[in-house]
């Protein structure tokens, strides 16, 4: 992930930002879709986009990672922490699956 992002220039902080953007949603796909998924990383345009992709179609769409979780929560970090750290965030439910793409502008 560190050498796709390294031709873009994008400074220390929003890089790391973005590769533990993409690493907790591929760590939501091993622990709470099965374990299988799809990682596709895409640049240009002024932007850097990553889309995770799983077979389980147990994300909802409309306000997951909005609100941060209750303090002390031992989980649920995730998806408000991927909000945080990228431009724009869409979660998309499929028939079989629901894809996370994840956009930083440079």
């Amino acid at each position: 992930m560190r050498e796709f992002l390294a031709p873009l220039d994008l400074g220390g902080q929003a890089s790391e930002d973005f590769v533990l953007a993409v690493d907790e949603a591929i760590v939501n796909v091993l622990e709470h879709a099965g374990g299988r998924g799809t990682l596709i990383l895409t640049r240009g345009g002024g932007e850097v986009s990553a889309q995770v992709c799983d077979r389980s179609g147990r994300l909802i769409p409309d306000d997951a990672g909005l609100e941060p979780p209750s303090p002390g929560a031992p989980r649920g970090y995730g998806l408000y922490l991927i909000r945080q750290f990228c431009d724009d965030v869409r979660i998309t439910r499929l028939v079989d699956g629901t894809c996370v793409q994840m956009t930083l502008r440079l």
